[in-house]
């Protein structure tokens, strides 16, 4: 039905067919695999609880006790 803003939600007339369970769950199989294809990649943020060894060795060696952003500020304040 077409109405002023253009299509429109029509409810299911007395007649209308009525599919079998096992055919509405595989439609609605199909639908959200088609919009879960669509939607973008979010990569899993690592618990706080996992411990990265890459990233624990790294954080290790350039911390010297000095908070970076207090050498950013001490960097900044020298120009």
């Amino acid at each position: 039905i077409m109405g002023k803003g253009g299509l429109a939600a029509q409810k299911p007339s007395r007649s209308d067919e009525v599919l079998e369970a096992q055919q509405q769950w595989q439609i609605s199989e199909q639908i959200k695999s088609h919009f879960q294809a669509l939607a973008p990649i979010r990569h899993r943020k690592p618990l706080r609880s996992d411990n990265s060894d890459v990233n624990q060795e790294v954080e290790d060696d350039q911390f010297d006790g000095i908070p970076a952003e207090f050498k950013k500020y001490q960097q900044l304040k020298s120009l």
